[in-house]
């Protein structure tokens, strides 16, 4: 796919999901960017289905976001409140099942506090 859009030009409510992938060097990067730590938090804050796999889900955790379950490095996926991430050596196949019906889902309301989030 295509990359037409960037994290500085957009906003998520422009999208139905955000999907985070990982790599170490560019998720420390993106970890000193407001505006993608801001886009994480926008998302959640509109219900908005979001995946993280592998470091990834670090952006996450640097985030605003709150009351869902995320996976560790060790652990297995964890789908939680439309939220969907992975550690990097997973079953690709089920994260993406995962991921598939989060967005199907379209919002997800049941999220705690996310009128706490900055957004």
């Amino acid at each position: 796919m295509e990359v037409d859009e960037l994290f500085i030009t957009t906003a998520s409510v422009m999208y139905d999901a955000v999907y985070i992938s990982g790599g170490q060097q560019s998720i420390e990067t993106l970890k000193q960017q407001g505006d993608a730590i801001h886009l994480v938090n926008e998302a959640f804050k509109h219900c908005k289905a979001i995946a993280a796999t592998g470091e990834g889900v670090e952006l996450l955790k640097a985030s605003n976001i709150t009351g869902v379950k995320l996976a560790d490095a060790q652990g297995q996926i964890q789908s939680d409140k439309g939220v969907v991430t992975a550690p990097a050596a997973s079953d690709m196949q089920s994260f993406a099942q995962q991921f598939i019906q989060a967005i199907a889902q379209h919002r997800h309301w049941m999220r705690d506090h996310k009128e706490m989030v900055p957004a």
